[in-house]
């Protein structure tokens, strides 16, 4: 019996141990993250990647006929649903948190404000004010005011 000795040229070898490191580089990609941001958030930048989800949670009591609106269009965000209200007790006419989700779309920045008012109070000016500004980049989010991992 012979025994036969296989050699493997260089590049070969480099090529089996690299291949892999190489496929699961490309295929590694930041996964969504969800920024939740309240009203301490106020007036602070927060950094989003496109896919990312930014949810906003502020008080308020619709039952008052107030509710927040988004003050001026912002093209990087797109709204996910309808606004949610969730109630800090079963008594009627209680107060709550009111949640806000964004997606982000689009790499750039602007200043997203919400306001705070009665729909059909046309010269009032809103009771409150929210405002943030928003950097959506394509890359790894630098992280900001409320991250969360997921």
């Amino acid at each position: 019996m012979s025994t036969r000795i296989t050699r493997f040229p260089a590049f070969q070898v480099f090529l089996v141990l690299l291949l892999p490191i190489i496929i699961c580089a490309s295929c590694a990609r930041t996964a969504p993250s969800i920024k939740q941001l309240t009203a301490q958030d106020a007036s602070s930048t927060v950094q989003l990647n496109v896919g990312d989800t930014l949810e906003i949670a502020l008080e308020g009591n619709p039952t008052t006929g107030y509710t927040w609106a988004v003050a001026s269009k912002v093209p990087q965000l797109q709204q996910q649903g309808e606004w949610e209200f969730k109630r800090s007790s079963n008594l009627i006419g209680a107060g709550g948190v009111i949640l806000l989700r964004l997606k982000a779309v689009r790499e750039g920045e602007a200043a997203l404000q919400l306001i705070y008012h009665r729909v059909w109070e046309k010269d009032v000016p809103p009771v409150k004010t929210f405002e943030v500004k928003v950097v959506v980049g394509k890359g790894s989010a630098a992280g900001g005011p409320g991250e969360k991992s997921r």
